[in-house]
């Protein structure tokens, strides 16, 4: 996955948590919460964010269906790219990974529709994350 402005990958953005995690700081249309440590499954270790959307972001999706939505990643294999829509908030799990002779950026999220809803849906989502098993070593 790589980040995007207006539906165009950002140049120079190293696809490493050091690197998604400050261009997603720098960007103004989103908020993120303060990384903290966390894991996926059980040997991954990763960087945890909360994104939502910033007070005065303008809108970047024509059908949006809330009153602001902002397109900021994007990955070759998919037919569109992925958004989040106002009041959402997207809870990010980012590590840095090596399989293939390769290193890589393992991203898992959780993302209900109402941010109500992260409460109750949160435990059952981090119960899954902490069974998830990657084939891959920390980088």
């Amino acid at each position: 996955m790589y980040p995007i402005e207006h539906d165009q990958r950002v140049a120079g953005v190293p696809m490493t948590v050091k690197g998604l995690l400050g261009w997603l700081q720098k960007t103004p249309q989103l908020d993120v919460s303060a990384p903290r440590h966390g894991t996926i499954g059980r040997g991954l270790p990763a960087t945890v964010v909360d994104v939502s959307i910033a007070k005065d972001a303008k809108n970047e999706d024509p059908d949006c269906p809330a009153s602001t939505c902002i397109l900021w990643l994007d990955f070759p294999q998919w037919d569109g790219n992925w958004g989040i829509a106002e009041p959402q908030i997207q809870r990010f799990y980012l590590s840095d990974v090596s399989y293939g002779g390769r290193k890589h950026l393992f991203i898992a999220v959780v993302y209900p529709d109402d941010p109500r809803d992260m409460n109750t849906f949160l435990p059952r989502a981090e119960k899954l994350i902490a069974t998830t098993q990657v084939p891959a070593t920390p980088a």
